[in-house]
């Protein structure tokens, strides 16, 4: 029962990890194209 609870917290902890990346990197590629545009406009 324990060690099942344990391996399950792992995956979520790897999961939220995971997901952590994903939004970082979304927010760094909008706000390098946002950047970009400002560029552009000048």
């Amino acid at each position: 029962m324990g060690q099942k609870l344990a391996r399950s917290a792992l995956i979520t902890r790897r999961a939220d990890g995971n997901l952590l990346i994903a939004s970082a990197r979304l927010f760094l590629t909008i706000s390098h194209k946002d950047r970009e545009k400002r560029y552009n406009k000048c």
